[in-house]
């Protein structure tokens, strides 16, 4: 007696997953009057990352990186003297600045151009 083995085959189409959906994340736009702590109005302009706060007497010039500000604050000469790290978290911008007294410094959105 002979036997017949069959092997039989079947072809079936493996599709990948598709990639996990993203959402791109919203950029931040801090554009428009802030308040801060010590009673100053800046009016805040921003290109892409790069951020200025201006005032009469003592504006900074900083960097956004994800929802913090790194700022470097200029007397009324022009001069650096002050460097700070700040969080921005439901509308205010908090955090310290280093300087001779160490300083805590926050700042409240007034007419924030765009979200």
């Amino acid at each position: 007696m002979r036997c017949l083995i069959l092997f039989l085959t079947v072809c079936v189409p493996i599709r990948p997953c598709p990639p996990p959906r993203h959402e791109p994340p919203v950029p931040i736009t801090l554009a428009g009057q802030w308040r801060s702590s010590h009673g100053i109005i800046y009016d805040v302009t921003q290109q892409g990352p790069w951020v200025r706060m201006a005032n009469d007497s003592w504006p900074a010039d900083g960097v956004l990186v994800g929802a913090t500000l790194r700022l470097t604050w200029r007397n009324p000469g022009g001069d650096p003297v002050y460097g700070g790290e700040y969080r921005l978290s439901g509308g205010v911008l908090s955090g310290h600045y280093w300087s001779c007294d160490g300083g805590r410094w926050t700042a409240e959105t007034i007419n924030r151009a765009t979200r």
